[in-house]
């Protein structure tokens, strides 16, 4: 070994301190990897923009997502890969569900069969009620036409079943965002992943500043 590296770690005044030396940059660079491939393999930072996830998630923070997703379920909060961008939404509905939308006065209101019969969706979640002139969402007022009532949606059809291997996402601020009332069912493919963490500024901002960037997820979706 190099007399001048032994000099710089020490080994020559304090014995034994080279070796503790190496093994401790081994271990920083062990280290260092194993965060690379955690933040590029099964987690990955998501910058937020829009409002379409309120309460739950607001513009400006950034979601932390679990990228080994393979098959969402309800009420997980996914970010999708639509192509030209991503979006985050909540599943409301996976593959072999049927889901309609019972207009309530001004007001809209969500049911689901699981295969169960129907069952209104009490939805503590969501920001507001969804407003029954919500043009930006055509599919409801296409596909999936708004019901009169329960027994207007069940005889007459005007409910939507989920196909294998896709599902139904909506956004928290029903009356902003545009989702799969929009869109359509989502393939499970187009998952990029699941939120489990968020925050906005503070030690996490810069750690993931510092390791990674990742790409935006526009919520909001009047403009996406």
């Amino acid at each position: 070994m190099n007399d001048g590296i032994k000099v710089l770690f020490g080994e020559e005044r304090e014995g034994g301190g080279f070796d503790r030396a190496f093994s401790v940059i081994i271990n920083i660079v062990i280290v260092a990897l194993a965060l690379v491939i955690l933040m590029h393999v099964v987690i990955e930072p998501v910058d937020i923009i829009g409002s379409s996830m309120e309460n739950g998630i607001h513009d400006g923070e950034t979601v932390v997502i679990n990228k080994l997703c393979f098959s969402p379920d309800r009420g997980d909060v996914v970010v999708i890969d639509k192509g030209d961008t991503r979006i985050i939404k909540r599943v409301i509905a996976v593959g072999g569900d049927k889901i309609g939308f019972v207009r309530n006065g001004e007001e809209v209101e969500l049911y689901l069969d699981r295969g169960d019969g129907f069952v209104k969706q009490s939805e503590p979640y969501i920001k507001e009620k969804m407003s029954g002139d919500n043009r930006n969402n055509a599919l409801i007022f296409s596909e999936m036409t708004l019901a009169d009532d329960l027994d207007d949606m069940i005889n007459g059809k005007k409910y939507f079943t989920v196909e294998k291997g896709y599902f139904i996402a909506l956004g928290d601020n029903r009356n902003v965002s545009r989702d799969s009332r929009y869109y359509g069912a989502f393939a499970n493919s187009a998952v990029v992943g699941i939120e489990f963490a968020k925050f906005k500024g503070g030690f996490w901002e810069g750690f993931f500043d510092f390791f990674y960037r990742g790409g935006t997820a526009a919520n909001n979706d009047h403009n996406a």
